[in-house]
């Protein structure tokens, strides 16, 4: 990912600290020097329907497994093409606005010929004064093509190929029967598979805000999925801001409270732990400690469904009066109890959070934990803003104080910005340190700037914005296999940083 690349996932607002305001997506190109959706505008065309304007060719790492995000005005449907040649004889053809805008399917063309394979009801799906935003999906592995709203996490429709699955090589987009089309695409307009964001949490009963904040367009009408794994009192908020304060509303979901018996709909006002249940269900056994259970949610203007992954019918639903718009999506487990919670990154939970620390030099280990699968071989970028003082923890174990020697650290922009340092453990020797130049200072108080961090094969690498070689290198005899990866300042620096959450190891 190049550093441009990082900067166009400002696709859902970002999230200051808990004691922050939320910046909105609207202040993205206040805060970035470019946007979003404004990086490639395509317009169409009224066509015939075998015509197909052609998006740049797909990435060969990319190919078996994506993550299409765009957003498209049309008076009429708007088509997008999967297709496994240049000649697009072979293809998945989705549709947003089928059946005189009343659908969205999914067809499979071989030979020029096609068959609806899969139609879900979607009123309006396209229209011509304001840009609907969608996602697709495909897993060639799996034979699945999805997709989705843009406020979805959870595909709106999908399809497994039970035949002979195509390899996608091309891309393209498509407007029919006498309506142009325009189409935005981020610069990145293809993600590989994004994975997902885990964490843990103890069982303090406080609420953790780490990801991305909801953007206004959707605060009304979104959906999202989610694992858990718990013996018991797991809880997701859907907050109208970052940290409830003053008479902030909120509604609390309670999965598998009461020892597991019981799940409960609360409506708060920034007293989380005092709010009354407006709705309970029987729900025995709904959680498990040893294996993680699925669940989505889904928000339609006050109203809320939660159902687990065999249930066609939500064992929850409430309908408040008086809607919340909802801006945060925060979790936690209840008292005596921890969680592991997974986040799969789709629709909503797509975008950057931002993080600023304080002037303590304590890592905050607000980022999800690292999949066993990364463990050792990460790849690490982030923006952030300091005038020094910015050090990265890499951690073999949940949240780590670094003094042990079983730690790494990476201090970049110390001694007042002209060192940077590679470590086994906080302020220990045996470093690695590169001495900067006056006028080649790494930090920046004013602007943010790019940085990586790769860990493969015990090796440290250090780069700095798009340089084509590394700040500096340190490699251990006896490489730590890293488990989470935390953030901090000293010396009475403050830093604000920034993560994606789109495969963010």
């Amino acid at each position: 990912m190049t550093p441009d690349s990082l900067l166009l996932f400002i696709v859902t607002g970002f999230i200051i600290g808990i004691d922050c305001d939320i910046i909105d997506f609207e202040d993205a190109d206040l805060l970035f020097d470019t946007g979003e959706w404004s990086s490639i505008h395509l317009v169409t065309e009224p066509t015939e329907q075998s015509y197909f304007d052609v998006l740049p060719p797909l990435p060969e790492a990319t190919a078996q497994k994506f993550f299409l995000r765009f957003r498209v005005t049309s008076e009429s449907a708007a088509h997008v093409i999967l297709a496994q040649g240049s000649n697009r004889i072979d293809s998945y053809h989705i549709v947003f606005g089928a059946h005189r805008n009343n659908y969205v399917s999914i067809r499979k063309c071989v030979s020029d010929s096609c068959t609806e394979m899969a139609r879900a009801l979607m009123p309006d799906a396209v229209i011509l004064d304001k840009a609907h935003a969608f996602w697709i999906a495909y897993d060639h592995d799996d034979g699945l093509v999805q997709a989705g709203r843009g406020g979805d996490s959870f595909p709106y429709i999908e399809w497994k190929d039970p035949t002979i699955v195509l390899t996608i090589r091309e891309l393209g987009i498509s407007t029919w029967h006498g309506s142009v089309g325009n189409w935005w695409f981020p610069k990145t307009y293809v993600d590989s598979n994004c994975g997902s964001l885990i964490y843990h949490v103890d069982s303090t009963y406080s609420y953790r805000y780490t990801l991305p904040v909801i953007p206004v367009e959707f605060a009304m009408e979104f959906e999202f999925e989610f694992y858990v794994q718990a013996l018991a009192d797991a809880r997701i908020l859907l907050a109208s801001e970052v940290g409830l304060a003053d008479n902030d509303a909120a509604y609390e979901i309670v999965i598998g409270s009461s020892s597991n018996t019981e799940s409960e709909i609360r409506r708060c006002n920034n007293a989380v732990e005092c709010c009354p249940a407006l709705q309970t269900a029987s729900t025995p056994e709904i959680l498990n400690e040893w294996s993680q259970t699925k669940f989505f949610i889904r928000y339609r203007r006050g109203l809320i469904k939660v159902f687990t992954d065999v249930e066609q019918i939500p064992f929850l639903t409430y309908e408040d009066p008086t809607p919340i718009a909802v801006r945060a999506i925060a979790y936690s487990s209840g008292p005596h109890n921890d969680a592991t919670f997974e986040f799969p990154v789709k629709g909503i939970l797509i975008g950057n959070v931002v993080f600023e620390t304080k002037p303590r030099y304590k890592y905050r280990y607000d980022l999800p934990l690292v999949p066993d699968h990364n463990s050792g071989d990460i790849d690490l970028e982030f923006l952030a803003r300091a005038t020094s003082n910015v050090m990265i923890g890499l951690s073999p174990t949940i949240a780590n104080d670094g003094l042990d020697g079983w730690f790494y650290e990476i201090l970049i922009g110390g001694h007042g910005n002209r060192k940077t340092v590679i470590r086994r453990c906080k302020l220990c020797s045996g470093e690695v340190r590169l001495d900067h130049h006056p006028l080649d200072v790494p930090l920046d108080e004013n602007q943010f700037i790019y940085f990586r961090i790769t860990y493969r094969a015990g090796t440290i690498t250090l780069y700095r914005r798009d340089d084509a070689f590394p700040m500096m290198a340190y490699s251990d005899q006896d490489p730590l296999t890293i488990k989470d990866v935390g953030f901090t300042t000293r010396h009475g620096i403050t830093m604000t940083v920034l993560f994606p959450t789109c495969n963010i190891y």
